[in-house]
C-alpha cells in the first residue's frame, strides 16, 4: 500500500513539473525571409527556454520528404540561437516549400519558407498582345528566362514600348519587334540602333544579325529586382507630328546624357 502511495506521489509531482515546464517553455524557430533562391544565405534564429546546459538545438531542413540540410546549434545563455546556411549544394535542387524543423529536448517547432532553384528556371516563350490605340492591337513575341513579363505597352512620348518584368533572378528577355508598329531607322531607311533603358539607366542589347523585313529581334539582359525595360526607336504607333519629334529628340538626348552622367558618377563614387 505504501509503495502504491509513493508511486502516485511521484507521478503527480512529475506531472506538475512537466506542466510547469510546458507553461514556462518558449521555443520557436524562424528564418529571416519567406523566399530564397539558390545561393542565398538563410539566417535561422530562435529561442529555447528553459535553457538546458550542453543541450543543442537540432535543426533539419526538409523538402519533398527528403532531408536537405541539418545543423547542431549551440544556445546562448539567454536561450537565443542563430545559425546561417547557404542554399546551395547537391541537395538544393528542387523548388517548392521547405520546412525548418527544430528539436530541443522533448520540444519541437517548425517554420516554412519557399525556395526556387535557378537550375529549374526555364525559358518561357509567349506572345503579348499590345494595345495600339486607334491602330488596334499588335503582337510582340518574346522569350524570357529569370523572370516574368507583367505588361507591354506603347509609350508614344518616347517613340517606344515599355516592358514590365518581374525579375526573379538575373536573366534575359528576347523580343521580336514588328517593324510596322515600332522601328528605329535612319532617314535613308537603313536600320538605326534602338535606345534601351532599364529602370532609367541605358543598357546595351544584342540583335540578331540576319535581316528581316517584317521584324527586328533584340535581347536584353537584366538583373534581379529590375522592373521596367524601355525600348526607344524613331517611330511607334500612334505616331507624333514633326514638332513633337523635335521636342522628343531633345528630351531623349537629355535623358541619355543624364543617365550616362549618373552612371559615371556612381562608378567614381564606388571607387
Amino acid at each position: 500500500m505504501l509503495q502504491t502511495i509513493i508511486l502516485m506521489v511521484i507521478i503527480i509531482i512529475a506531472s506538475v513539473q512537466f506542466s510547469y515546464a510546458q507553461e514556462d517553455s518558449d521555443f520557436f524557430v524562424a528564418t529571416n525571409k519567406d523566399f530564397y533562391e539558390k545561393g542565398d544565405v538563410i539566417v535561422i534564429s530562435g529561442n529555447a527556454y528553459p535553457v538546458m546546459q550542453e543541450v543543442p538545438v537540432i535543426v533539419q531542413i526538409t523538402a519533398h520528404g527528403m532531408l536537405v540540410d541539418v545543423a547542431q546549434i549551440t544556445i546562448a545563455q539567454d536561450g537565443s540561437f542563430l545559425h546561417t546556411i547557404i542554399a546551395d549544394g547537391p541537395l538544393w535542387k528542387k523548388s517548392g516549400d521547405h520546412t525548418v524543423k527544430a528539436s530541443y529536448g522533448i520540444q519541437s517547432t517548425e517554420s516554412d519558407f519557399e525556395f526556387v532553384s535557378s537550375h529549374e528556371m526555364s525559358t518561357m516563350t509567349d506572345v503579348f498582345e499590345v494595345d495600339a490605340g486607334n491602330y488596334g492591337t499588335f503582337d510582340v513575341k518574346y522569350s524570357i528566362i529569370g523572370g516574368l513579363v507583367e505588361y507591354v505597352r506603347v509609350e508614344p512620348a518616347i517613340f517606344g514600348i515599355i516592358v514590365g518584368v518581374d525579375s526573379l533572378d538575373s536573366g534575359k528577355i528576347t523580343l521580336e519587334l514588328p517593324r510596322q508598329y515600332i522601328d528605329a531607322t535612319e532617314q535613308n531607311g537603313a536600320d538605326e540602333i534602338f535606345i534601351t533603358l532599364i529602370d532609367g539607366i541605358e543598357v546595351p542589347y544584342t540583335e540578331e544579325s540576319h535581316q528581316n523585313v517584317h521584324s527586328r529581334t533584340i535581347s536584353i539582359g537584366f538583373e534581379q529586382e529590375d522592373k521596367t525595360i524601355e525600348i526607344i526607336g524613331t517611330r511607334v504607333v500612334p505616331e507624333f507630328g514633326l514638332i513633337a519629334i523635335m521636342i522628343f529628340s531633345a528630351t531623349i538626348s537629355s535623358i541619355i546624357l543624364l543617365s550616362r552622367y549618373l552612371t559615371s558618377w556612381k562608378l567614381s563614387y564606388d571607387y
